[in-house]
């Protein structure tokens, strides 16, 4: 059995999500500094990217750290049942 193509097929298939939502998120900030910039102004759209910076630092953080958790969570209920 050809276990590189199957590790490579649920790589894609794992992927292809997570890049279409990526693609999708920026196509909505596009639209959304397009439409602050012309009907608010230029003040406006500097605020609009803003927060978007923190919001990723966020996301990355518990990224990181929630499967963290759950390593340690599962490590001590294991040795809880030993």
């Amino acid at each position: 059995m050809n276990t590189t193509k199957s590790i490579l097929r649920k790589l894609v298939v794992f992927s292809v999500p997570l890049i279409l939502s990526g693609l999708l998120q920026q196509l909505f900030n596009w639209v959304d500094a397009l439409i602050v910039g012309n009907i608010i102004g230029e003040e406006a759209l500097a605020g609009v990217g803003q927060p978007h910076h923190y919001i990723i630092y966020l996301l990355l953080l518990l990224l990181v750290l929630l499967p963290a958790y759950r390593f340690c969570l599962h490590s001590n209920m294991a040795e809880e049942k030993k």
